[in-house]
């Protein structure tokens, strides 16, 4: 090989080996440059989450020595249970009345004085209470409206609940025990100036009428109590007042309308009624 060309080959065999070195040299440089960034990135993600943790160590470290928060509960739930209350009995200290022969008995205000007939005789005036009891098929002859007729008639009508036959007949009875009966009410009676305040039951059973009877006496105080339903008719008086709307007065008596002198009269009777039972 001549010397020219061995010089010339060894040239290019160093520039070869340059080459290389440099590209290895920069590889080297490259790498290095790579592996300082990641050290500090992972250098800086290390102290970010350690600062992170030491913020959550702090935070909880506030919250164990802060109070608790109180939680809202719920009232517990109270069951209530009504406490029972008797009724008052409305008939408490009455007295009662038994007649055995019909099976009949009811109660009455223990104010009222049964049968009473001395101090009616008297003039008395006030609440008047009767009871009486009779066989129809023994029954003395009697006027107007008591015979023994009057009593099969009106026996036989309440049998078929026809009040036709009760005299001032008011209104039936719902009866138990196969008792009939019904009620009259009575206010103006046959002369000009009798006036009257009378209800009264008819009630039949086992063959026997029973009247229970409640008047009021006291006719001067319910006319000046209630002075729309009277006035004078001057062919009876020129002074004394008689009925001159009694289908009314009837009306509003039984709606509460009235005064408090006929309302006791008209209640009490009722709530006596109430109380009629049969053995």
């Amino acid at each position: 090989m001549e010397p020219e060309q061995l010089v010339s080959n060894v040239s290019k065999n160093t520039q070869w080996t340059y080459q290389i070195l440099v590209i290895i040299l920069s590889a080297a440089v490259t790498g290095g440059a790579v592996f300082a960034i990641q050290t500090k990135q992972n250098a800086d993600t290390k102290n970010n989450l350690q600062t992170q943790v030491n913020s959550l160590k702090s935070q909880l470290a506030v919250l164990s020595t802060a109070s608790p928060v109180p939680v809202a509960t719920a009232a517990p739930l109270v069951t209530l249970t009504p406490t029972a209350t008797a009724t008052p009995d409305p008939t408490a200290g009455w007295k009662t009345y038994s007649d055995t022969n019909s099976g009949l008995s009811f109660k009455y205000p223990s104010t009222l004085v049964l049968n009473n007939t001395s101090t009616r005789d008297k003039g008395w005036k006030g609440l008047d209470f009767t009871v009486t009891s009779q066989l129809v098929s023994t029954m003395p002859d009697a006027p107007l409206w008591y015979g023994p007729d009057v009593a099969k008639a009106e026996m036989a009508a309440l049998a078929k609940g026809d009040i036709s036959q009760t005299h001032h007949g008011e209104k039936l009875l719902s009866l138990s025990g196969g008792a009939t009966g019904a009620t009259s009410l009575g206010l103006q009676l046959l002369t000009c100036d009798s006036i009257g305040f009378t209800r009264q039951a008819h009630i039949y059973r086992n063959g026997y009428q029973i009247i229970i009877s409640l008047s009021d006496t006291d006719v001067s105080t319910i006319k000046a109590n209630n002075p729309a339903y009277f006035g004078i008719d001057p062919s009876c008086s020129d002074s004394e007042q008689i009925f001159t709307e009694p289908a009314k007065f009837a009306t509003d008596l039984a709606a509460g309308k009235t005064d408090s002198e006929s309302q006791n009269w008209y209640t009490t009777f009722q709530k006596v009624l109430n109380t009629v039972a049969f053995n």
